[in-house]
């Protein structure tokens, strides 16, 4: 773990070790100015490596677990809210996600075994060989001790506000990289948090996923990602503080690169 990071005052950036190739996770941990605990922006994985670290993090902080009051949860992905459920056992913190992020985060076991199925039939009707498909299968299937169910309180949709660190910031649904993953902004200071929806060093993988809930048909992911790339790059951003890697200064710039790189 690294030393925090200030972001603004009372917002830091923790970062915490992954099992994954990305590296990394960067959490944000922002604090109540009237003293009302904290609020966490993911967590990170279910790991002991990355627990050790949230805990130094906030103590270097002078915080605890138990002094958080909030989760949000940026996507279901384990990496950013495999911790959720132990630290909501803990501290009794709420739980917020966009909807779509609710099946995988209330029902890990379940979603899980259908999000396997999926992409085993989605592999046989793309004419890969059974070997390969089986392989993919099982490496998918390792990847489920990285997080657990956890409750969800309420939602985070397009449009709404939330209050970190004493200032008012918009939920901005972006999906591409995931179905449910919201980035949050702060139209004063121009910060986005842009979690995985927008990296430095590397481009997202917009990732085939199940239909969301209440839909028959699956996203097109790569077309999400690059509009709302566009949505994003059009906005009046100072800095984006990512969920792997360092800041990124020059959005439109970098929106250009990824867009360039999937043409």
């Amino acid at each position: 773990m690294t030393d925090p990071l200030a972001v603004l005052p009372d917002l830091y950036q923790l970062t915490l070790p992954t099992p994954f190739p990305v590296g990394p996770v960067n959490v944000y941990v922002a604090r109540d100015p009237q003293g009302d605990g904290l609020t966490l922006v993911d967590c990170g994985p279910r790991t002991p490596q990355s627990r050790a670290a949230l805990d130094a993090g906030l103590a270097s902080l002078g915080c605890f677990v138990r002094d958080i009051r909030r989760i949000l949860v940026t996507h279901a992905h384990a990496d950013h809210y495999g911790l959720a459920a132990s630290l909501v056992s803990e501290s009794g913190a709420r739980v917020l996600a966009h909807p779509f992020n609710r099946p995988l985060l209330e029902t890990y076991v379940e979603e899980r075994e259908r999000r396997l199925a999926f992409y085993a039939d989605l592999l046989r009707v793309s004419g890969v060989p059974d070997e390969l498909g089986q392989f993919v299968h099982h490496a998918r299937r390792s990847l489920g001790d990285y997080a657990e169910s956890v409750p969800v309180s309420g939602d985070l949709n397009d449009g709404d506000t939330v209050t970190l660190a004493g200032r008012e910031w918009q939920v901005i649904h972006t999906p591409g990289h995931s179905a449910g993953l919201v980035c949050l902004y702060e139209p004063h200071s121009r910060v986005l948090l842009s979690n995985d929806h927008l990296l430095r060093d590397i481009s997202s993988n917009p990732v085939v996923e199940p239909p969301p809930p209440g839909r028959a048909l699956r996203d097109r992911s790569l077309v999400e990602y690059l509009h709302q790339l566009r949505r994003v790059a059009a906005m009046d951003v100072s800095v984006a503080w990512p969920g792997h890697g360092e800041p990124i200064r020059n959005v439109p710039e970098l929106v250009s690169q990824r867009a360039a790189f999937h043409a």
